[in-house]
Parts: structure tokens; C-alpha cells; sequence
């Protein structure tokens, strides 16, 4: 399964990006919103995990 990532936070990021790695999983890990538009257009992944508080993103 192919997951895309989206979190800032260096530890947190990485901490999350090797659990799901270690079950095997195809983990794409960005850290900026402009990062993560490139991603969703060219990786089609099946799962996104995203940092709902994530910088220059507004909350509507």
C-alpha cells in the first residue's frame, strides 16, 4: 500500500515513517504543503496521513 505523509515535525515524521515502513508499507513523507500537491498528482497513493495543522495551511 502506498501512503503519502504529510507532517513537519522532523521526529514525529520520521517516527511514523518507519513504523509503517516496518509493516511493509510504501510511505512517501513530505514536510511542506507544495510538496505534498507534487506528490498527490504524480504518486496516486491509497492512504494520506496528513498534519491537520500543518504551516500555511488554512483550516476552513
Amino acid at each position: 500500500m502506498k501512503i503519502l505523509l504529510i507532517e513537519d515535525d522532523l521526529d514525529l515524521g520520521n517516527g511514523v515513517r518507519i513504523a509503517l515502513a516496518d509493516q511493509g508499507l510504501d510511505v512517501i513523507w513530505v514536510r511542506r504543503k507544495e510538496d505534498a500537491l507534487h506528490q498527490l498528482a504524480v504518486c496516486a497513493p491509497e492512504l494520506i496521513l496528513l498534519d491537520l495543522g500543518l504551516p500555511g495551511m488554512a483550516m476552513a
